[in-house]
């Protein structure tokens, strides 16, 4: 099987040639016999290339038992040969029998693939100018073209060729005589006159074709331009026929001219057809009207090419700035993660510093108002801890905000001389941060003054009174959206507000700073007395606060 393979094939053990088929030495330029005992490593150009190819081709024989990989060989006259080699155990339970390989020659398959890109660049560059490269052969399957081709010359009578606009050959000729094609164009001379004249018969003619003696031989000849756009990308030739117009003696004069026999020439001059200069001239004009349908199909079809691709290149710009953006969204994200990540901290410390100073002092007015300061950094840094849940880093949801504000109250009552509890209604809704950071010390100072106030110590600040301590202090905390505003309420069950209690003129640092903060977000507030304390505000839902 190995013998009889239509491609290069052998066996490998330890990197030796074992085994190798005529049709792999025929290919790498040797005989069996050099190649067979011999070490792999003759088949490269260096040993660097030979250690590369083993790393990369025997560790896949470890997970899969077979491998490929793309290398080029070393022929025997040191030309090299770009090949495909892929190898699989003899005997995968026994590994140490060897590697069956094979290799393909790809240098086809890779001039092929550099062909086709040629084809897509030329085909969906922009055209005009310099930089226009296309092909008649790349805008055509020239199978078909062929098909046409040989139709046209059989139906017409004449012989035919398409050729580049330099007059070079595209397809194979139709019906040519023997005269031209065996032994005109068999001489120097004579391709390259019949080359030239290609060239002149095939220059672009936008009212018909051109029909006149052929510039080599003297027959009579016709041909039209195919154009892509402004672009000659072809040409199309009919001709080798003779009509009154053509001088037999001046035709055979050209023999020595050329360096061709005289003998056969003149045989072969006997057989060229006889057409008249009319029904010749109707051919030319049918083959206008095709070359000129070519044209547009060939038009068409590179706009058509050129927009797919302008479209692909829109969209791969699309999708590029997409991926930017997306990139910087995250960068930006990951940013301002960062910084409140930073803030937190800042604030979490500041708080401990504010917790450490109050430990150090005695003065129970002195201890109050640190603790104040602390209850509120620790409310602003739950605000940060809440920015962005939602989805939006600039807004926040009041209900879950305002419940770790309570949260933290709660956890400093151990020391309160009153059992409290909270009672709470708060409708979900958001808030730009910041109007949540001045509600939520709003309803902190308000909570706070509950704890303190709604059942007061004894007027010489003595010791609670068990009444006191047995008293149960409930606090309602609520919120409510109405159209443009929403509102907040605090209010407790103690013993109200003082007969004649005026916040504005109570002197107290929280009770200012409360109004400042509803100042600051434009709204309102109102509070009630007996039974209990009830304190509301109110807020456009467009105040921003600070």
């Amino acid at each position: 099987m190995v013998a009889s393979a239509p491609v290069g094939m052998g066996i490998i053990r330890d990197r030796v040639l074992l085994e190798v088929n005529e049709r792999a030495a025929a290919q790498l330029g040797y005989t069996r016999s050099e190649l067979i005992g011999k070490s792999t490593r003759m088949l490269f150009h260096s040993e660097e290339d030979y250690e590369r190819i083993g790393k990369e081709f025997y560790p896949g024989f470890k997970t899969r038992g077979e491998s490929q990989v793309a290398a080029y060989y070393r022929r025997k006259d040191g030309t090299p040969i770009e090949v495909l080699i892929r190898g699989a155990f003899l005997d995968p339970s026994n590994p140490a029998r060897g590697i069956a390989f094979v290799f393909l020659d790809i240098f086809e398959i890779k001039q092929n693939e550099r062909e086709l890109q040629s084809k897509v660049l030329a085909l969906t560059s922009p055209s005009g100018g310099d930089s226009f490269n296309l092909r008649f052969q790349d805008l055509f399957d020239l199978e078909e073209i062929q098909k046409i081709q040989d139709a046209f010359a059989d139906a017409a009578g004449v012989a035919s060729i398409i050729t580049d606009a330099e007059g070079e050959p595209i397809t194979q000729p139709s019906r040519f005589c023997r005269l031209c094609y065996q032994i005109i164009r068999k001489t120097e001379n004579g391709r390259a006159n019949c080359i030239r004249s290609d060239a002149e018969l095939g220059k672009i003619n936008p009212s018909g074709p051109t029909i006149c003696q052929c510039l080599s031989g003297g027959l009579l000849d016709g041909g039209v331009a195919i154009m892509v756009g402004e672009h000659h990308v072809a040409n199309w030739l009919i001709g080798q026929v003779m009509d009154d117009s053509v001088d037999p003696e001046v035709v055979r004069s050209y023999a020595p001219l050329i360096g061709a026999d005289q003998t056969e020439f003149d045989s072969a001059l006997t057989e060229v057809p006889r057409m008249s200069r009319e029904e010749f001239t109707k051919a030319g004009e049918a083959l206008f009207l095709i070359a000129e349908q070519l044209s547009k199909l060939a038009y068409q079809n590179v706009m058509q090419a050129r927009n797919i691709a302008e479209r692909k290149r829109a969209e791969d710009a699309l999708k590029e700035s997409e991926s930017r953006l997306k990139a910087a969204v995250a960068e930006k994200e990951a940013l301002y993660k960062e910084l409140k990540h930073r803030v937190k901290n800042g604030m979490a410390m500041m708080a401990g510093l504010v917790g450490l100073e109050s430990s150090h002092h005695a003065d129970p007015m002195l201890q109050s108002i640190l603790s104040n300061t602390r209850t509120r950094i620790e409310s602003l840094a739950n605000l940060y801890d809440l920015l962005g849940a939602e989805g939006n880093p600039q807004e926040v949801r009041l209900d879950i905000y305002l419940s770790r504000i309570l949260d933290s109250l709660y956890g400093s009552l151990t020391e309160s001389p009153v059992y409290a509890v909270f009672e709470t209604e708060l409708e979900p809704f958001s808030l730009h941060a910041r109007t949540a950071a001045p509600v939520g010390l709003v309803v902190m100072e308000l909570v706070t003054n509950s704890i303190k106030y709604a059942f007061p110590l004894p007027e010489n600040n003595s010791a609670p009174t068990n009444e006191t301590r047995n008293s149960q202090l409930v606090i309602k905390v609520g919120t409510q959206r109405h159209g443009d505003h929403f509102e907040v309420l605090v209010a407790d069950n103690g013993a109200g507000y003082p007969p004649g209690f005026d916040p504005q003129r109570s002197g107290g640092l929280g009770m200012e700073l409360i109004q400042m903060l509803i100042d600051q977000m434009s709204g309102s507030w109102k509070l009630e007395s007996g039974p209990g304390a009830s304190f509301s505000f109110s807020v456009p839902l467009t105040s921003e606060g600070y």
